[in-house]
């Protein structure tokens, strides 16, 4: 059984994120939902992920990404993702900030 202090940080984790959301939202994640479950189930495993901020789809859904605090979460995540989906799955890290 999870400690009390773990739920609540993720219970924040998850009110931030969804503050985040209401800001960055793309309207056609419905209907790309819709039609490929398994998109909508890949965008909510990233939001469960501990490393993850905020998990997005990008236009019409040609890429899914994640946003992370730091450089070492984004490349946690990486393995992760490759642990659950598959090592084909392209992905990769960048950073927008001077980390």
């Amino acid at each position: 059984m999870r400690s009390s202090s773990f739920q609540k940080t993720k219970l924040e984790r998850l009110a931030r994120s969804f503050l985040i959301f209401l800001e960055l939202y793309n309207d056609l994640e419905v209907p790309v939902f819709q039609k490929y479950l398994c998109l909508a189930n890949m965008k909510m495993w990233l939001l469960q992920q501990v490393e993850s901020e905020i998990a997005l789809m990008s236009g019409s859904g040609s890429t899914l990404y994640a946003l992370c605090r730091h450089f070492d979460d984004a490349n946690r995540l990486v393995e992760k993702i490759r642990a659950e989906f598959g090592p084909n799955l392209w992905t990769a890290v960048t950073s927008i900030g001077d980390e």
